[in-house]
């Protein structure tokens, strides 16, 4: 099962449905990347917080900070409209 897939000229993501045999409970995956185009940071963020419910993992530490700080200068980035990856909704903008 591969849900992010790479090639020299493209990076693309698939969100994984795993549905419950005994019940019609859902879980979906979606797979994120610290650097995109916009767009593809609304179109995941508008489907993933239209669930019921959401678990956003992170980690919050200097060093994480400073190393997706640093994507900001990643050459080309502005050519390709590239941004990095927005926060989350608040959980009052959400149905979630």
């Amino acid at each position: 099962m591969q849900i992010v897939e790479s090639s020299s000229w493209a990076l693309r993501t698939a969100r994984l449905s795993l549905t419950s045999p005994r019940s019609d409970i859902r879980v979906t995956l979606f797979p994120m990347l610290h650097v995109g185009e916009s767009v593809f940071f609304q179109t995941v963020f508008t489907d993933a917080f239209s669930h019921d419910v959401v678990l956003v993992e992170g980690v919050r530490s200097p060093v994480t900070r400073r190393v997706t700080r640093s994507y900001r200068w990643i050459e080309g980035s502005k050519r390709m409209n590239l941004v990095v990856q927005p926060p989350y909704p608040s959980q009052a903008a959400c149905r979630a």
